[in-house]
């Protein structure tokens, strides 16, 4: 049985694996990046929601609340979209220049030209 020690395979032995564990890692970073105002508004409507709910419990708000989750989000995705065009234009050109360097790397180990 062999094991495959993932420090030597990220050390540039292998482009691949490092293109994905670099380029998994920001993307991951982006996504939190885009999506945190929309997750912690709607934390704040949940928050909210729990709050009126205990301050009068004769209303059932938690029957109210999911409706109005989806509409605070979906006003809130509308309106925060045109700020958003350039993180989306950033991840995307982000991507395209990383699969590039990728390319170039491993054409430069098929042909052994070394720079």
């Amino acid at each position: 049985m062999q094991t495959i020690n993932i420090v030597s395979l990220v050390e540039g032995r292998e482009p691949v694996v490092a293109m994905l564990a670099s380029g998994l890692s920001r993307l991951f970073m982006d996504a939190i990046v885009i999506s945190l105002p929309i997750l912690g508004t709607l934390f704040l409507t949940s928050l909210a929601t729990g709050l009126i709910s205990k301050a009068a419990p004769q209303i059932n708000i938690l029957s109210e609340g999911f409706p109005i989750s989806i509409s605070v989000a979906f006003i809130l995705i509308l309106a925060s979209l045109p700020f958003m065009i350039d993180a989306f234009a950033r991840v995307i050109n982000s991507g395209f220049n990383t699969i590039e360097t990728l390319y170039t790397q491993i054409g430069r180990q098929i042909t052994g030209v070394v720079q």
